[in-house]
């Protein structure tokens, strides 16, 4: 029960739509018969369509079935037609009303807005052929039933009912409460009541005349009504325009049938309540034409209205924003003169803003960055996305301020030619010293990680990838590569004799004196460990490294720094050479060990003196060798 309850219209809605159908059926009955006993207009359908378009979808079908059952009742009240012809009629009436609702719903969806731009013109159209298909069904079913003549009802069915559709629905339409509301709403209520009444009046002068050629003055009145007044004021317009028209041809007088009986030659191809008939459907289309231009007007009007409040209102909440950054908002054009900038400038560089808008923005990059600059604005230029890079810019008084710039380029859409760049700029220059800084404090932690603290000369890391690089690169390019092995004599007694203070005093002493011997860029002197030192050598064969091995001995000796437990009064150091030139060590972990050997041979041997490890046979063991193994070993002493 429930479900059933919802497609069913509430009782007072059906009655009203009841009422009103059969009122507007018994008005267009009784306004005239004489045309093969076929209305001259036909309101009832009209009426119809526009109130089922202000109904529910779901409630359509109890609504027409109630529609025909009154239109069946109305006829045969009347009293001229038999039951079979009533229920024809009814049955016709209703499936033209359908058809007409559900165009109407498809097209322009639920109460159509005569005056919206298609709106009149779609609904000229679906009467036409709605009330044809109707009128054939109409005729058809009359001819076979009461054998009334064809075409004559055709024409006249057709007529009643596309001139009741085209005429009715629009002026129910525009009735609606709103245009009501807008139609009393209007400023001056006597000039809105004058121009509904004078197209009126002169309808009603017109067809008291027998100048069928005076009706058509009514068109100047009415377009006036149709310009000034909303769609109600000129449907009010229309009703009494068509009253008049219809009343007067109904009863047989008007300037129509008047011209048609002074000269019956002229109206042989029509009749006068035709010719009437084609008259309002004139009046109609041409009335509401007229509405629907102005009232489109007034849409356009006000939309470019709001667009043109919503364009303010972002320029305003745009300048708001852009003046109220801390940033600086700039609009330069392809010429390098800015056509915008933001207040922000003067805190941020110093300039005023007519001092930047009367001036080339470029003449103030730092010329180091002019360069970087333009190739940064021609990568905008070709890409869609901004782009961001960081310059200097000079101050007012003088400084550079370091900015970063994120820039898009705006371009004509017709040729791709750049019109300007929209750039955000921002001061960075706490940020970019603080990344100098921290650049700065990255190098310093690298030398920590790679320089000895004590000697600041290359610690055991940076040697060890020292070696690793050129070991290799000597087996590339067949290059010998030397390396000394130097080890302070005794220093354990001279830190027992002067303590640990005045000893890293002594090894600075001693690295500063090995490090004088060095005279090449490529040549990597390094604290080993404890008092042992490592010199690398590339590209330096086996006598040279003798050469300079003496010379670091010399050096040493030559600082006369006094040594007590020495045997030699003196600091003096212990030097091994090896020297890889013929493949002779296979790793460079060979060639150190070597190294060492030799350096221990040297300090077996007495100390104070360079001992170089021979090229064959090949020395690697780390141990400290045999004394018989000692003559194998070059020595020098001075």
């Amino acid at each position: 029960m429930v479900r059933l309850n919802r497609w069913l219209p509430q009782p007072w809605s059906l009655l009203a739509l009841v009422v009103a159908f059969a009122a507007a059926a018994g008005l267009g009955l009784g306004l005239s018969r004489a045309v093969g006993r076929v209305a001259l207009i036909w309101p009832a359908n009209g009426v119809a369509v526009a109130l089922l378009l202000a109904a529910p979808v779901r409630e359509l079908p109890a609504r027409l079935l109630a529609l025909f059952a009154t239109d069946v009742a109305v006829n045969l009240a009347w009293g001229e037609d038999p039951w079979p012809a009533a229920m024809a009629i009814a049955g016709t009436n209703a499936g033209e009303i359908a058809a007409m609702v559900g165009l109407l719903h498809a097209r322009l969806q639920r109460r159509p807005d005569p005056t919206r731009p298609g709106a009149l013109g779609f609904l000229i159209g679906g009467a036409a052929v709605v009330a044809a298909f109707a009128a054939l069904v109409a005729a058809d079913s009359l001819f076979f039933l009461e054998d009334r003549p064809f075409l004559p009802v055709l024409a006249a069915w057709f007529g009643a009912d596309a001139l009741g559709l085209i005429i009715v629905t629009p002026i129910m339409l525009a009735l609606d409460r709103a245009g009501i509301r807008a139609l009393a709403a209007g400023p001056r209520p006597m000039a809105t009541v004058l121009l509904i009444l004078l197209p009126a009046v002169v309808a009603l002068a017109a067809c008291a005349g027998e100048n069928d050629g005076l009706a058509f003055l009514v068109f100047p009145p009415l377009m006036l009504a149709a310009w000034r007044l909303p769609a109600a004021g000129t449907a009010l317009a229309l009703i009494l325009i068509a009253v008049i028209t219809v009343g007067t041809a109904a009863a047989g007088t008007g300037s129509f049938v008047v011209e048609a009986a002074h000269d019956p030659a002229a109206f042989a191809w029509i009749s006068p309540p035709q010719f009437a008939q084609l008259y309002l459907a004139c009046i109609a289309a041409s009335g509401f034409a007229a509405t629907a231009g102005r009232q489109q007007i007034n849409r356009l009007r006000r939309a470019v209205a709001a667009r043109a409040a919503r364009l303010r209102d972002s320029e305003i909440r745009t300048r708001v924003l852009a003046e109220s950054s801390s940033d600086i908002i700039l609009r330069i054009g392809a010429d390098g003169l800015p056509r915008y900038i933001s207040p922000a400038v003067t805190e941020m560089l110093g300039w005023t803003v007519a001092e930047v808008l009367g001036s080339d923005w470029r003449a103030l990059i730092h010329p180091d960055d002019q360069r970087e600059v333009r190739r940064m604005l021609g990568q905008a230029a070709r890409e869609a996305a901004s782009v961001g890079f960081r310059y200097r810019r000079r101050h007012k008084n003088g400084s550079y301020v370091w900015v970063e710039t994120r820039t898009r380029a705006r371009k004509d859409p017709t040729t791709g030619a750049v019109i300007e760049y929209i750039a955000n700029i921002r001061d960075v220059t706490a940020q970019k010293a603080a990344e100098e800084a921290l650049a700065e404090a990255h190098a310093r932690l690298a030398q920590l990680a790679t320089t000895d603290g004590l000697t600041n000369l290359p610690n055991r890391r940076s040697f060890d990838s020292a070696l690793d690089s050129e070991w290799h690169r000597a087996r590339r390019e067949l290059i010998p590569v030397s390396l000394l092995m130097i080890d302070v004599d005794c220093f354990k007694k001279f830190n027992d004799h002067f303590g640990h203070l005045a000893g890293d005093d002594c090894l600075r002493a001693v690295a500063d004196a090995i490090r004088g011997a060095v005279h090449r860029a490529w040549d990597t002197v390094a604290r080993f460990g404890g008092e042992e030192f490592a010199v690398l050598l590339p590209a330096t064969d086996a006598a040279g490294a003798l050469h300079i091995a003496e010379a670091m001995r010399r050096a040493v000796r030559g600082r006369a720094m006094p040594h007590p437990g020495s045997p030699n009064g003196i600091v003096t150091v212990s030097i091994g050479v090896a020297t890889e030139d013929t493949d002779h060590y296979a790793t460079a972990e060979a060639l150190i060990a070597a190294a060492d050997a030799a350096l221990y041979a040297a300090k077996s041997a007495g100390r104070d003196r360079v001992m170089v490890a021979p090229a064959s046979p090949p020395l690697v063991q780390i141990a400290a060798p045999p004394v018989a193994d000692a003559p194998q070993l070059i020595a020098t002493r001075a």
